[in-house]
């Protein structure tokens, strides 16, 4: 067996678990008398006790590994001395404890040492964290500036080519621009992610759904003269959300408009049941693929190979944000259906009576 610093660490955390809980449950066994006090103070030593013994099943679980868990035997080393020295000052030069001084000692000696692992467990979570977000920083500059930068250079050198070659060799130009559009696609994605989940300044108000579906179905429209639009739509739909609601709709939309086989297709539903209203977004487009379901199904992360998979990935938690709710269905034109739930909220001028009767209350 390699002894590791992780190894070394848990291997300490468990033994003291272990003697700690034997000297307590030998007390309980051979003490003359068993007052409330002392099975008090058994029970209350044997919880953390047990607890850093069973360190090798729990510690790997928390998230911290290596070193990090070297530096939690230190933490609760560190509590146990200063709890142990703390009970023998008092039981050296206070009033002794008759026979619970033992209990006494080994009980709070037991509470030290689960509370070093606690805070050593924070600590290191918390420096885990902080470091996770400088390198999600650091590649995020690199996306929004260096590689994006760097692939419009490309793409200015791929036009400059393309307008200097034909034939086979041409389209070979076309597909390498395609793929670079792809990536920097991608990027803008990554961008928006990185605002969806770190934005300060989210807060969440009343807004018209609905105004904002029309919007992307014009603009649908305008950009795609070919493109079957239909709307099935009341005046206005109420949802709680932000200005990242648009981009929800954009990323359903955007969807659609790649993956169309021929002229695109899109029919937007919208109606309220009961405390959320849903916005139905329907293709006559290929199924989404099998690696890409379980994110609408269980809302786990899949593989994000391309600019699709980052949108989706981006609707999903902006709408769980929402506290609302995405799923994916068959439409009936046989293509994808994806279901925008948003939580409901009062109209503007319900929101407007709201206020004013909140006002006069104070």
């Amino acid at each position: 067996m390699n002894l590791t610093k992780q190894s070394l660490g848990q291997s300490y955390v468990v033994a003291a678990g272990v003697v700690l809980s034997l000297a307590l449950l030998g007390h309980a066994v051979v003490a003359s008398e068993h007052g409330w006090l002392t099975a008090v103070l058994i029970v209350g030593g044997l919880v953390p006790a047990l607890t850093l013994a069973c360190a090798q099943y729990w510690l790997p679980a928390s998230g911290i590994e290596g070193e990090q868990v070297w530096r939690v035997a230190e933490w609760s080393s560190l509590g146990i001395g200063i709890l142990t020295l703390v009970n023998v000052s008092v039981l050296a030069f206070g009033r002794p404890l008759s026979d619970l001084g033992p209990v006494v000692l080994a009980t709070s000696v037991a509470i030290g040492g689960i509370a070093g692992v606690l805070v050593g467990t924070m600590l290191e979570l918390r420096n885990t964290n902080a470091r996770l977000q400088r390198s999600n920083d650091v590649l995020n500059r690199v996306l929004r500036h260096n590689l994006r930068n760097d692939l419009t250079v490309v793409l200015g050198h791929l036009s400059e080519l393309e307008a200097n070659v034909s034939g086979q060799q041409a389209d070979r130009v076309r597909r390498v621009e395609r793929k670079v559009d792809e990536i920097v696609a991608t990027t803008e994605k990554a961008r928006e992610i990185d605002v969806a989940l770190t934005a300060e300044h989210r807060t969440q108000h009343p807004l018209d759904v609905v105004s904002h579906v029309r919007e992307r179905a014009e603009a649908v429209e305008t950009a795609y003269p070919d493109a079957t639009v239909e709307t099935d739509l009341p005046e206005s739909a109420w949802v709680y959300g932000d200005w990242l609601v648009g981009t929800v709709l954009d990323n359903v939309v955007e969807n659609v408009i790649v993956h169309a086989e021929g002229d695109p297709y899109l029919r937007i539903d919208c109606e309220r049941d009961g405390s959320g209203v849903t916005v139905r977004i329907a293709d006559d487009c290929p199924r989404i693929p099998d690696h890409e379901r379980p994110m609408f199904d269980h809302g786990v992360e899949t593989p994000l190979n391309h600019s699709t998979g980052v949108g989706l990935w981006l609707v999903q938690s902006v709408m769980e944000s929402y506290g609302g709710d995405v799923t994916l269905a068959a439409s009936e034109a046989g293509g994808n259906r994806v279901d925008l739930t948003f939580p409901a909220a009062p109209s503007g001028d319900e929101e407007r009576l709201s206020d004013r009767l909140r006002r006069s209350e104070h």
